[in-house]
């Protein structure tokens, strides 16, 4: 387990198949893999994953513009009604801040740092305001501790998450809040089909969190949990929706037997035939499977 270092984990559903990295050709293909379930931590966690190199070239490389508007994402929505919740003037941190897309909507009132492995992004939010420093620098704690570090979208990408979130951890003012974003098992509908979930079709998306691996979070980083809200990562369309429940129900007819009244039924409906085509599940982003937890210092 790359979390706890647990050896014997329960292997969940099938594999999936492999796939080509999103960055492009040049980046090795992602093999066939499977998610484990850890036994003791509750982290689930892909059975194959690229090397600590080509991710590294990869995050760096990668185009953050997509991702630097103000899409109105849900988990953005309360990640700022959290922090808009601390006083004016505190330190805040986002950890893999890209291109500054959440400490700009924050505003002045605060003190605004990030950390950006990627020297495009970090460009982009250095002109919005957002002083950058160096990883080195959070984790040695020469920058100082701060009120609030955010950890969005950036926890699923973490080789080894528990030696960041123990450095960070240290690096909180008493009181202090450690907000993450990420996936969460839990919300996800077809446990079954897990490795072919959306999320873990993201060539840097090497785990996903359980309730029970927050619980354990907390207790190993002497955190108390202050919220946790389930919510969609992306804003709710009540047309998509309808039409990925609709791929959804179509893909699982199709994988059945095809004498099966469901297969034929398929096979015989404008533009579903093709579900018997599909590789994975279609994406299911509609859904509630993302979490944004506040967890908060002991004093």
């Amino acid at each position: 387990c790359p979390a706890c270092g647990a050896d014997g984990g329960q292997s969940v559903g099938a594999p999936a198949t492999g796939f080509p990295c999103d960055a492009g050709p040049e980046f090795p293909f992602q093999p066939e893999y499977g998610v484990i379930a850890c036994q003791v931590c509750g982290l689930y966690y892909k059975s194959v994953v690229p090397s600590a190199e080509t991710l590294q070239r990869y995050y760096s490389d990668l185009d953050s513009t997509p991702f630097s508007g103000d899409w109105d994402f849900p988990t953005d929505r309360e990640t700022l009604r959290l922090l808009r919740g601390l006083p004016s003037g505190s330190r805040v941190l986002d950890y893999g801040c890209s291109t500054g897309r959440l400490l700009e909507r924050l505003g002045s009132a605060y003190v605004r740092s990030g950390v950006e492995v990627n020297a495009a992004a970090a460009s982009i939010a250095a002109g919005k305001g957002i002083t950058i420093i160096d990883h080195t620098a959070v984790e040695s704690g020469t920058s100082g501790d701060f009120d609030a570090i955010l950890l969005t979208d950036v926890f699923e990408h973490l080789e080894k998450p528990q030696d960041l979130l123990a450095r960070l951890a240290a690096r909180l003012a008493p009181g202090g809040r450690l907000i993450m974003v990420t996936g969460l098992v839990d919300g996800v509908r077809d446990r079954a089909l897990l490795a072919e979930n959306w999320y873990f079709r993201g060539y840097g998306h090497l785990h996903m969190a359980s309730e029970r691996h927050l619980d354990w979070l907390g207790k190993r980083h002497g955190l108390t949990t202050e919220a946790r809200v389930r919510c969609c990562h992306y804003r709710r369309d009540w047309a998509e929706t309808a039409k990925q429940e609709l791929q959804r129900v179509s893909y699982w007819a199709a994988r059945a037997s095809a004498r099966s009244a469901a297969a034929r039924a398929v096979s015989r409906l404008p533009g579903l035939s093709r579900a018997r085509r599909w590789s994975n599940i279609p994406s299911m982003t509609q859904v509630q499977d993302h979490v944004v937890a506040s967890m908060v210092k002991h004093a």
